[in-house]
């Protein structure tokens, strides 16, 4: 099971009033979920193609976040063991103190707060630690998000929902790219594999050219889209929509400073990496995929791309 030691230490359990609201938001309790991961248990034992040895804490959460929608639950476990079978650059030899590892985190910031919000959300961070655009190296920063992810989801309670706060400060336009290619292949994975729900994200420090995008196709999204992204010059402005003693001390909160907390999450990782290896064989094991659920793209082939792209 993944990353289960020390983790207890930093993450706490929903109090009560957190947990009623949580109940609500996901339409079920922890008696509804006991009952559908038996059925989903059920199901694993009759398909050869799913490991009977899958993490029960992670099946629990997908049914969680699915709101105990018992076909979708299983939809996105077989997701996520296809995607392991399809993206071997990212979740395949995951040693988060390999040298490689180890430059994306120091490259990145990621970290996923141990305090929810009085609704039971959770707090996400991502930035840029080193703007040296040497470091930046797509694949593994990816393969460290993903360890990040299935961490967060060996977390045995449940949240309503995520916060995101993605910091722009050292972003150039020389980046860009790599970091766009980073949310595509990103987001691809997540939109068939993960059920992370996306309360608000809060953009930090923007670059004027993210501010211009922005305008720009913010008409698209529907309502309910436009009203939870939100954009912050200065951090300060941050303190009206979140607690200071759920921010680090890097957004002027109460909390230990972003780097501090990555690395203290970092060395988790790296504490149970044992534990990756153990889980590196759960995959799909249904042969040949049908060519829908072949990846159709690959990161490190666009990420070659980029040497001949500029952006004014």
């Amino acid at each position: 099971m993944v990353a289960q030691k020390n983790l207890t230490l930093l993450y706490k359990e929903p109090n009560s009033e957190q947990q009623e609201m949580i109940n609500k938001e996901l339409q079920g309790d922890e008696k509804k979920t006991a009952h559908m991961e038996d059925l989903i248990h059920q199901w694993i034992k009759l398909d050869p193609a799913i490991p009977n040895d899958i993490n029960h804490i992670r099946v629990r959460n997908y049914i969680r976040t699915t709101k105990h929608n018992l076909e979708r639950s299983k939809r996105k476990i077989e997701n996520y063991l296809i995607c392991k079978v399809n993206y071997p650059e990212i979740y395949s030899g995951r040693v988060p103190d390999s040298p490689q590892c180890l430059q994306a985190f120091n490259t990145i910031n990621m970290f996923f707060s141990p305090k929810l919000t009085k609704e039971g959300a959770r707090l996400g961070f991502f930035g840029i630690r080193d703007p040296n655009l040497d470091s930046f190296h797509i694949n593994a920063i990816l393969k460290n998000a993903f360890m990040v992810c299935d961490t967060v989801y060996t977390v045995d309670y449940s949240v309503s929902g995520e916060i995101m706060i993605f910091d722009c400060k050292g972003m150039t336009s020389a980046h860009l790219p790599k970091v766009l290619m980073f949310f595509k292949t990103l987001s691809a994975i997540m939109k068939e594999s993960y059920t992370f729900r996306i309360k608000t994200v809060h953009i930090v420090h923007p670059m004027p050219m993210i501010e211009i995008v922005l305008a720009s196709i913010k008409h698209l999204f529907h309502k309910n889209i436009k009203e939870c992204i939100f954009v912050h010059k200065e951090p300060s402005t941050l303190h009206s929509h979140i607690d200071l003693d759920l921010l680090p001390s890097t957004y002027g909160g109460t909390m230990e400073d972003l780097n501090i907390l990555c690395d203290k999450f970092r060395d988790i990782l790296i504490e149970n990496k044992t534990e990756f290896a153990k889980e590196e064989h759960i995959k799909y094991n249904g042969g040949v995929l049908p060519k829908h659920k072949q990846k159709s793209f690959t990161p490190e082939l666009i990420e070659g791309s980029f040497r001949k792209l500029e952006i004014d």
